[in-house]
């Protein structure tokens, strides 16, 4: 590949140029404001990327007008009509849904205001990042790769997807009775089943961790009949309510929005409401513990999952499915920290959704020899 990732003739790194330069905004010379369009669930979970790619907006931009009075995380919300305010500021969309972005574009155009994803922004900037994690894939993964990544510039629906997450790859099924399986984010338990279906039953023990108290509850109730039905000694599951992190520490449950406000919830050490636990680091968790196989969807704190437990994943080298999608510094951070991190690993790259969402990245230490 050396460095030109191509799908259907386009190179990755060279997607976002023409709109970077239509909005005034360079990667390397900065403007000195950010106007951020959008105070929703999308914008809750780029919170963490607004940090690590220096995107401190003055104020936020929104259709809601009561917002206006209210403000959004300490700063003003405006409509699109007051961007003007703002002559020295360039404009964020944060979303990742195709309708809303083709319909808040259209807004915004049809007033003059030029604009950027999110996305445009964070991938033109870190191109040489992407390429890089480009390289260390196989050719497969690399189609499915720069796929996600133009799908989202381009605003299109994705061209390559697999329905099952976590176990359609042959490196990721079949029995393994010695295993341990942590699942991180275990939601209601619909990991868990596909699991034991995949394992024919076969592990050794499994650690569901949920921090979301009804999911939680369902999850129990799940797991009490899949031991019924598979005949499991009920102690090889053992189920956790807690957040994992960085480091061991307190946060709250803060939950999604929506239809299904436990989907999409989330650990937030900041948070002052919501229902309070506790925050464990896995070098700690499973300090006596040898994992086998760790996967993660816990909401954008992901990597900082991976650096609490860098230590026991460099110990006992398990095979790793971690979401990367959930906002868009994920795509490149995680993959590059991983590679950085793990010596002798192999990865792929596949996704499960027709949304943006369910991007799975795939590490699994060359010795297994599959």
């Amino acid at each position: 590949m050396e460095g030109d990732l191509c799908n259907d003739g386009q190179r990755l790194d060279a997607a976002p140029e023409r709109r970077i330069a239509e909005s005034g905004r360079s990667c390397e010379g900065k403007k000195k404001e950010w106007l951020v369009f959008g105070t929703g669930s999308t914008t809750e979970l780029y919170l963490p990327c607004f940090e690590v790619e220096d995107i401190d907006p003055v104020a936020y931009v929104d259709n809601n007008n009561a917002k206006y009075e209210t403000g959004y995380r300490g700063k003003p919300v405006i409509p699109p009509s007051k961007v003007s305010a703002y002559p020295d500021a360039a404009v964020l969309l944060c979303t990742d849904d195709r309708r809303t972005c083709r319909e808040i574009g259209a807004q915004l155009t049809a007033i003059g205001i030029p604009y950027l994803l999110v996305a445009e922004y964070v991938y033109a900037c870190h191109a040489a990042e992407i390429m890089e994690n480009a390289d260390a894939l196989d050719k497969v993964s690399c189609a499915v790769y720069a796929d996600r990544i133009l799908a989202h510039l381009e605003n299109r629906p994705l061209q390559h997807m697999e329905r099952v997450a976590y176990f359609s790859m042959p490196e990721f099924y079949g029995c393994a009775y010695r295993e341990v399986f942590v699942d991180i984010g275990a939601y209601v338990g619909d990991t868990i089943e596909q699991y034991l279906f995949s394992r024919q039953g076969g592990f050794s023990r499994i650690y569901a961790i949920e921090p979301n108290r009804v999911s939680f509850e369902a999850l129990s109730a799940r797991v009490e009949r899949l031991c019924r039905e598979w005949a499991l000694d009920r102690e090889r599951i053992q189920l956790i309510q807690a957040g994992i992190g960085k480091e061991n520490c307190h946060g709250h449950v803060v939950s999604g929005s929506g239809t299904n406000a436990q989907l999409g919830s989330r650990v937030s050490e900041e948070a002052d409401s919501g229902d309070a636990l506790v925050i464990h680091k896995i070098d700690e968790l499973f300090r006596d513990e040898h994992i086998g196989f760790l996967k993660a969807d816990i909401e954008g704190y992901e990597l900082d999952m991976l650096q609490g437990g860098i230590h026991v994943i460099k110990r006992d080298r398990p095979k790793i499915a971690v979401c990367i999608y959930h906002n868009c510094s994920d795509m490149y951070r995680i993959f590059a920290y991983l590679r950085q991190e793990l010596t002798e690993y192999r990865f792929a790259v596949r996704h499960h959704a027709y949304s943006f969402a369910e991007t799975v990245l795939y590490a699994w230490p060359a010795e297994m020899g599959v």
